[in-house]
């Protein structure tokens, strides 16, 4: 039995994916254990990530200036291929006077929300054919290719 065909996604590709979602999960550190919550994203550009987090919290402290890992997944219909991206970076949590890269008020989320920035400095993404095989891109993409 072979293994599953994964393909790895080049920078631009893994942008556009994050792109086509706001929803995914992010890693951070907070009192020295680590959390992963879910958040609701907006990319801006192609190295900014911009979450959108509950003010004056342990997550939007623990993001100021703190180190970051992100990960999103969909299905693309036209390719027929399930895809993963994994973005790593630092943070800092733009205060009220800052002003905003992007809008949160398309995605309608209740509560108030501040933006924290996420810069991106490393990004992989991969795919694979079957969704089985989802979980084998965590394997795949825990140790990045710099780009």
């Amino acid at each position: 039995m072979s293994g599953p065909s994964i393909a790895d996604l080049d920078r631009s590709t893994s942008w556009h994916r994050l792109a086509t979602t706001n929803l995914g999960r992010l890693a951070t550190s907070i009192g020295a254990l680590p959390i992963v919550v879910p958040v609701h994203y907006l990319v801006c550009g192609e190295e900014s990530l911009v979450f959108a987090v509950e003010p004056d919290t342990a997550l939007c402290r623990a993001l100021d200036g703190g180190v970051f890992a992100f990960e999103a997944s969909g299905y693309d219909d036209a390719l027929d291929r399930w895809w993963t991206v994994i973005a790593r970076g630092r943070a800092s949590v733009l205060g009220p006077a800052d002003p905003a890269p992007v809008t949160f008020a398309p995605l309608d989320l209740p509560g108030r929300v501040v933006p924290a920035v996420g810069q991106a400095n490393l990004v992989n993404g991969a795919e694979v054919d079957s969704l089985r095989d989802l979980s084998a891109l965590a394997v795949h993409l825990a140790v990045p290719a710099r780009t």
